[in-house]
């Protein structure tokens, strides 16, 4: 006997045969293996079961970029398998957990002054204009910034204000005396420089005279008082400059006046006195202006004259009419006609118009040929509608009609047909031969019919049939089947719809049947009809035999298979198997041949060769100080070591979380297939925390007051931007400088983050006043509505940012001339949108509204000067 000795190594979940028998799990077998003609050979069997490997790898990647895994670029947040081979042959799963950050856009707008500059991408800006620069965001990708850059205008205005002898204009905290030109510069709507100025004149004072006069009991309003009295009056008022007016008042009383008016109307109608239409007799009052403007009344005198009715009964037949007010009525109904009575007013006469009605009423007489019916004196023979005219029982038109109707002559003829001997009958006739016959009977109205009966008469069809089948068929004829030899009478029905005799002369013929065998070798093949076998079985075919019918083959094939034996190794390249050396894979196999000439025993030799699988880490990066990056390795043998050992997690994994307080270079080593040693590095940048300053200080401002913001900050940090935040809220993104208006008391923060998303806070405090001073608005005291551009509207000047509710303007005997709800009002000088109000003194007055003190009220006087 011969003995082979074998190892045999398997991943996980493969199998070896030999001998008829299956081995899965390690161990070691033994089998004899029986060769015809020879000796038993024993093969001794050390089943090896390789491992398998797992490996998961996390990374992280921008939305612009893509990561190659398994053949496939990938850009998509997710996890995705490989299989690979690992150093022993079997399957190495890997795992990639992606994570795909996003890119971020923002858009900063700014403004500066004519001059000014503003700090951006490193480089100060003086141009309007807008700029784009590229950071690292929060998550390392890239963040691209849009920088649109405003020059914001300065402005310059001219002030012309006058003053009256002994009196002073406050200009830049300075009360002046003295006519002149004077200069300051102030910050204007948008934050820039603003120069005003002040040309300065001064105003003389004058002296006059009101002559005007009243009705009996109105009043005229002088020096605030009410005067109802003629008289002479003396007030000091402020003149159209601005300055002390004499003004005297000479007061004269006008007089009334009255009048009457006698009239009268018809009833029904109305007289239009005082703006009313008056329907009702009565005595009515008016007040007009007379020609001294004074009160003039006016007394109605108002009387009703009567109007007058009559009624007219008249009845017509239909179709005839009555002649009423000019018109044929021909309907039912009243109708109304108006005159003139004696007093002049309307007389309403009313004609109730009845119409009769004519009457109509019709019968129908139905005759058979040759009828007649007499009507209206004439024998009628024809169909046709006939009238007849009556005088009914109100005296109108009675219409009879007769609708006559004469039945025309019936005639039907019918076709029959009959199988011999069947017979017919018609009425009282039978009939049984073939030919033409007529009858005559009475219809259902009376009248004679004829009916003509065409009758054909059809005979029985005899038929003999021979057919012949194989065995297991069938042979039809109407509903019968037929399977065996024999003679057969079926009586059928022709297309006619007569018997039909049908003979069947059946003969049935047998099916046959065979069998034989074949041994092959494997590959080999035999041919049966149209078949062709090369595996063992039995199996059928059917042919055709010397009857045409079915003839039955059966085939039993037996294949001679040879023993394989599966030899699977797996080596590092260069390595040696059975003394030779392999770099690359390789398959060679050993054959025995049978007695019968197959072969009998084949040993299938596999050597694979396992690559040298190279250590791949993660990039460098760069990381804010205080926080974790993950540092990854793949490849080699799996065992890993980290150095140095400083803020890592782990140093023999392969991802480890690390922490390092300054910037280091990591390193990590592991073995390959034939245990030489990889090595690679990770560097990990530690980027300090950005500095910033908020240069606000701690401050209290009135609600809508606004504040400016600065800050100095770390321009060394790249590409950093700074958010201001309050409450929670974002007030402004990427600003160095903004302008606030606080809506909460307390914290403010400034927070600066760069392009590796490091981030740090500085904060000041604000409070919100709420008290409401008076004194914080400040109106000027004349204005000139000239349309010269200079002093044309009353405008407020509200540095406290004070709430307006609105500005009404009055004059100076209390009558509203303007009024506007906003929180800028200003007004143009002119009275209901149309003409500019007289030169002379009026009155203001605002009202603001605070947030805890309520209303405020500001009174004053604007003096108008031509």
């Amino acid at each position: 006997s011969v003995v082979v000795d074998q190892t045999i190594s398997l991943c996980p979940g493969g199998s070896y045969r030999i001998n008829s028998h299956t081995y899965s799990t390690a161990g070691i077998y033994h089998d004899t293996i029986v060769i015809p003609g020879s000796c038993d050979s024993i093969v001794n069997t050390t089943l090896v079961i390789l491992p398998t490997s797992t490996h998961t790898v996390n990374a992280t990647i921008c939305s612009n970029q893509t990561y190659l895994f398994n053949g496939v670029l990938r850009n998509v947040t997710g996890t995705y398998l490989d299989t690979f081979v690992n150093y022993v042959g079997c399957d190495s799963i890997e795992t990639l957990n992606l994570t795909v950050n996003r890119t971020t856009t923002a858009t900063i707008s700014a403004a500066i002054c004519p001059g000014g500059s503003y700090l951006f991408n490193g480089v100060l800006r003086t141009v309007a204009g807008s700029y784009l620069d590229t950071f690292s965001n929060s998550v390392a990708c890239d963040s691209v910034v849009t920088l649109n850059l405003t020059v914001l205008p300065t402005s310059v205005a001219t002030i012309s204000a006058s003053i009256c002898p002994g009196g002073s204009y406050v200009f830049n905290g300075v009360a002046l005396t003295v006519a002149g030109t004077y200069l300051d510069t102030l910050v204007n709507y948008v934050g820039c420089d603003s120069v005003l100025t002040l040309n300065l004149s001064a105003r003389a004072t004058s002296t006059g005279s009101i002559t005007t006069s009243i009705c009996p009991g109105g009043s005229f309003i002088f020096n605030g008082s009410v005067v109802t009295t003629a008289g002479t009056y003396l007030d000091t008022l402020t003149n159209a400059v601005g300055c002390d007016s004499f003004v005297t008042l000479n007061l004269t009383i006008r007089p009334t006046s009255t009048g009457s008016i006698t009239t009268s109307i018809c009833a029904g109608t109305s007289y239009l006195f005082n703006g009313i239409n008056r329907t009702a007799a009565g005595v009515y009052l008016d007040t007009f202006a007379n020609y001294v403007g004074c009160d003039s009344v006016v007394t109605l005198n108002l009387s009703i004259r009567p109007t007058s009715t009559g009624t007219i009964n008249a009845s017509i037949c239909t179709g005839r009419s009555y002649l009423f007010n000019g018109v044929n009525r021909t309907a039912t109904g009243a109708y109304l006609d108006t005159f003139t009575n004696y007093v002049g007013c309307d007389s309403v006469v009313t004609l109730n118009l009845t119409v009769l009605p004519t009457s109509s009423r019709s019968f129908n007489v139905n005759l058979c040929p040759g009828g007649s019916y007499f009507y209206n004196g004439v024998n009628r023979t024809v169909t046709g509608t006939y009238l007849d005219t009556f005088t009914n029982y109100v005296g109108c038109d009675s219409v009879v009609t007769l609708n006559l109707f004469i039945y025309a002559p019936v005639t039907r003829t019918q076709n029959i047909t009959i199988c011999n001997p069947a017979t017919i009958i018609v009425g009282s006739h039978t009939y049984s031969s073939a030919g033409t016959f007529k009858d005559t009977f009475v219809n259902y109205v009376g009248c004679d019919s004829v009916v003509t009966t065409n009758l054909t008469v059809n005979y029985p069809i005899n038929v003999t049939l021979k057919p012949i089948i194989c065995e297991g068929s069938s042979f039809v004829v109407g509903s019968h089947s037929y399977t065996t030899t024999g003679v057969y009478l079926d009586t059928l029905r022709t297309y006619l719809g007569c018997d039909s005799f049908i003979l069947t002369n059946l003969m049935v013929n047998p099916i046959t049947y065979g069998a034989q065998s074949f041994v092959l070798c494997l590959g080999q093949s035999v041919r049966v009809g149209s078949h062709v076998y090369s595996n063992d079985g039995i199996y059928s075919d059917t042919l055709v035999n010397a009857y045409g019918c079915d003839s039955v083959l059966i085939t039993d094939i037996v294949v001679k298979r040879p023993v394989i034996f599966v030899i699977d190794t797996s080596i590092c390249t260069g390595n040696t198997y059975d003394g030779t050396i392999y770099t690359t894979e390789a398959h060679y196999a050993d054959t025995i041949i049978s007695s019968i000439g197959c072969d009998s025993f084949i040993t299938q030799t596999n050597i694979y060769i396992i690559p040298d699988p190279p250590l791949v880490t993660s990039t460098d990066v760069t990381i804010c100080e205080r926080t974790i990056t993950a540092l990854t390795a793949m490849g080699g043998d799996g065992i890993y070591t980290w150095s140095p050992d400083i803020a890592l997690s782990c140093t023999t994994c392969s991802i480890t979380n690390a922490s390092p307080p300054v910037s280091t270079l990591y390193t990590v080593s592991t073995h390959g297939c034939n245990g030489n040693l990889l090595t690679g590095n990770i560097f990990v940048s530690v980027q300090p925390a950005p500095f910033i300053q908020v240069l606000s200080t701690d401050t209290c401002v009135y609600i809508g007051q606004a504040i400016q913001l600065n800050s100095i900050y770390d321009t060394t940090a790249s590409n950093s931007h700074i958010n201001w935040e309050a409450g929670g809220r974002v007030l402004c993104t990427d600003c160095p400088v903004f302008q606030l208006i606080p809506f909460i008391n307390g914290y403010h923060h400034a927070i600066i983050t760069d392009s590796v998303g490091c981030v740090s806070v500085d904060s000041f405090e604000v409070c919100i006043r709420t008290e409401c001073p008076d004194s914080s608005l400040e109106v000027p005291n004349y204005m000139t509505p000239n349309g010269d551009g200079s002093n044309d509207r009353l405008t407020i000047r509200n540095p406290e940012n004070i709430p307006i509710v609105f500005l009404r303007v009055f004059d100076r005997w209390g009558a509203m001339l303007y009024e506007e709800y906003s929180t800028t009002p200003s007004w143009d000088g002119r009275i209901a949108g149309d003409r500019v109000a007289l030169p002379g003194v009026y009155v203001y007055y605002i009202e603001s509204r605070c947030a805890t003190s309520g209303n405020m009220i500001k009174t004053g006087n604007i003096t108008i000067l031509e």
